[in-house]
């Protein structure tokens, strides 16, 4: 079948099928091919200005089968695989990252760089990075051991040569928000876990910061009526503290040493209190045996032993040491006991012994006041006995000597006033 082509009416070059030749276009449009006249189009246009006529080339690599590049409906640039671009408002889904191999400089995976804004919205919070997991994830039905949300993997760090790295970090965190200009912060935390039990399964480091009157920025502060519970192994080859500014501190802290194993099962907590000048200590130890031992701690303080074999001991080890009883609150008035760094006992409030029990006293003497005195008996109908004698109430009254056929004046004056002095002390009823 015979074809016609025609010319354009201008001068022209042929372009041939099996050479390879340049084909320009000076139109501002640039060389643009579609399918059908009333459909959408690519135009292909050289970039405007330029005097070094260089070319850009879009080349394929090797085809298996038929690609297709689809362009978005929007003015945008294309991103590249070999340059540092920026990408906004993107949507990755299911990305996998694999960072190249470097042989020199100091390689970062992913850095993310946050802007400084400015005259955000009043009272709404910003989110710079927000990894939301909110959803429902289902399993086929089966145990499942572990599962975690986010995993950090440990690296490996190596040296060409022997080489020592001080502190390494898996996950670090620099610190907590700053407060700048006109803003106050008053929690100012640098991790928080909102909720649910959080577990360390490996050894926690603590380092102790600046000292501070604020009760809140110590080294480990614990709030609300949980306490801290520690449960297993600890370390007894240092101290640690909990300190406090406050005159007054109240601690929950439990101590759980629950092992059925061993021939020495021990837990010792140490609570100091220090006044300027001088360490004031208390510590309280629980053991299976009936001995112990205690260390520096122990010798500037006190100790309470309870131990299943050996009883219960106090230990009161300083020069000057005491232990003082209360109940009923922490008032001065609520002491009900104390003994002193002399061994004296003072009893605030009625002692009871109960049936049958004794109260023995070796070379001890009963000390009374001398302005109100002491009562043997508070009642006539409570019973007394001295030197094995049955206990009886108080007895009868016995009046004064009178009458009879011979009057001895003076043995009867003696009488009475042995009978008036035994009434005194309430040895017969008046």
């Amino acid at each position: 079948m015979a074809r016609t082509a025609a010319l354009f009416d201008a001068g022209l070059t042929v372009v041939g099928v099996s050479t390879v030749q340049a084909l320009d276009s000076t139109s501002a449009s640039g060389m643009v091919t579609r399918q059908a006249a009333t459909q959408d189009a690519v135009a292909l246009l050289g970039r405007a200005g330029g005097s070094g006529s260089h070319v850009a080339t879009i080349t394929t690599a090797t085809l298996s089968g038929n690609a297709t590049i689809t362009l978005p409906a929007a003015t945008a640039s294309l991103a590249t695989l070999a340059l540092a671009e920026t990408l906004t408002n993107k949507t990755l889904t299911a990305p996998l990252i694999t960072q190249a191999v470097a042989t020199s400089g100091s390689p970062a995976l992913i850095t993310l760089t946050g802007s400084a804004h400015t005259t955000l919205a009043a009272s709404t919070e910003v989110t710079d990075v927000n990894f939301n997991l909110a959803r429902t994830v289902q399993l086929a039905t089966g145990a499942l051991a572990t599962q975690r949300a986010i995993r950090v993997q440990a690296p490996t760090y190596a040296f060409v040569g022997a080489s020592t790295i001080t502190n390494a970090a898996t996950l670090a965190i620099s610190g907590a928000p700053v407060a700048g200009a006109n803003a106050t912060i008053t929690n100012p935390l640098a991790l928080w876990v909102q909720g649910g039990t959080s577990l360390l399964a490996g050894a926690v480091s603590m380092t102790a910061g600046t000292a501070s009157a604020d009760t809140a920025t110590g080294t480990l502060v614990v709030t609300g009526g949980g306490g801290v519970g520690i449960s297993g192994a600890l370390n007894a080859g240092a101290a640690s503290t909990i300190t406090s500014t406050a005159t007054t501190v109240t601690v929950p802290l439990a101590l759980i040493n629950n092992s059925t194993s061993g021939a020495f099962l021990s837990a010792r907590l140490d609570l100091q209190a220090y006044d300027g000048a001088v360490v004031s200590t208390i510590g309280i130890l629980g053991v299976t045996g009936s001995t112990w031992s205690y260390g520096a701690y122990q010798a500037i303080g006190a100790y309470l032993n309870a131990a299943k074999s050996g009883g219960l001991t106090l230990l009161a080890s300083h020069a000057s040491g005491s232990f003082t009883v209360t109940t009923g609150g922490e008032l001065a008035g609520n002491i009900r006991m104390t003994i002193s760094s002399a061994g004296a006992i003072s009893l605030n409030g009625a002692v009871t012994l109960s049936s049958g029990s004794n109260l023995t006293m070796q070379a001890a003497n009963f000390i009374t006041d001398t302005t109100t005195g002491t009562k043997l008996g508070t009642a006539t109908a409570q019973k007394l006995g001295l030197w094995n004698a049955t206990p009886v109430i108080q007895p009868t009254a016995v009046v004064d000597a009178t009458g009879g056929a011979t009057v001895d004046t003076e043995a009867r004056a003696a009488i009475n006033a042995l009978l008036a002095r035994m009434r005194t002390v309430g040895m017969v009823a008046t």
